[in-house]
């Protein structure tokens, strides 16, 4: 399994889409810092500032209410600018495996074919890790020319959500992985990986949250905190830490064991 993942990771870094892809990151989460600093310059004018439902965008309400270099990471994360750069990456990566027949080449070799789907796990964590790392470049050396004063914080208060923060997109990842392998179709898995990161699927989550609120007579029940976008998307204040990383694992540990069986049953072309 050692050398599937090694081949697999030398693919990744030598593919010249990997860097355009993490490049495109580090542009949006500029643009996305710039963005956030003019609109604070409005709230301060008394100007209010639209927020959107759908599509990338971040909550300048909670930057002008904390700002930390914290505070511009999570406005990165909470865009889904490293969720969709990820899905871009994983579905990339993937197929062209297939359409290159360099799958058929190895899948003969290896004693499991759960062990090609591990390996494109490997290569999609280190993707997050290389994302991870230039976006809070970005956003540190953005806040300084952006911002007026900008606090650190306390390193534990700094790394544990960061460390949240990674591990829901781990678990984002391994449903990128299903996604593909069950499609088998790039356009098909691109559409619906751009949907979950622009939140369409947030309509569909209030409805059945209601209706669950109706049916058993509740108040308060998300069910979207439940779900991998869900929490990407929430503010780091309101992270119920025990919540998210029960969740993840359980999404994790599902959709990997799903796309190992999806795997063993395919022909590989």
């Amino acid at each position: 399994m050692l050398n599937i993942i090694k081949m697999d990771l030398y693919r990744m870094l030598k593919a010249k889409s990997t860097y355009i892809i993490i490049l495109g990151i580090c542009l949006v989460s500029l643009m996305l810092l710039y963005q956030s600093h003019e609109a604070l310059i409005d709230l301060k004018k008394g100007i209010p500032v639209p927020e959107l439902s759908v599509g990338i965008g971040n909550d300048v309400s909670a930057l002008a209410k904390n700002p930390s270099i914290l505070a511009l990471f999570y406005s990165i994360f909470g865009s889904f600018t490293i969720a969709l750069g990820l899905s871009v990456f994983s579905i990339l990566f993937i197929t062209r495996e297939e359409s290159t027949g360099f799958i058929k080449n190895i899948a003969g070799q290896v004693s499991s074919r759960s062990h090609l789907v591990i390996s494109k796990l490997v290569c999609q964590s280190a993707f997050i890790l290389l994302s991870f790392l230039t976006s809070m470049l970005t956003a540190f050396f953005a806040g300084k020319i952006f911002f007026d004063s900008l606090e650190f914080g306390s390193p534990s208060i700094f790394w544990k959500p960061i460390c949240l923060q990674f591990l829901l997109h781990i678990a984002f990842a391994t449903i990128l992985l299903m996604l593909v392998f069950l499609i088998k179709q790039l356009i098909i898995s691109l559409l619906i990986s751009i949907t979950l990161c622009f939140g369409v699927f947030s309509y569909l989550y209030a409805l059945i949250s209601k209706g669950i609120n109706h049916l058993f007579k509740i108040n308060g029940f998300d069910i979207s905190n439940y779900t991998i976008t869900g929490n990407i998307g929430g503010a780091a204040s309101n992270m119920d830490y025990m919540r998210i990383i029960s969740v993840s694992i359980v999404y994790i540990i599902i959709m990997l064991l799903v796309s190992i069986l999806i795997r063993q049953k395919q022909d590989i072309k």
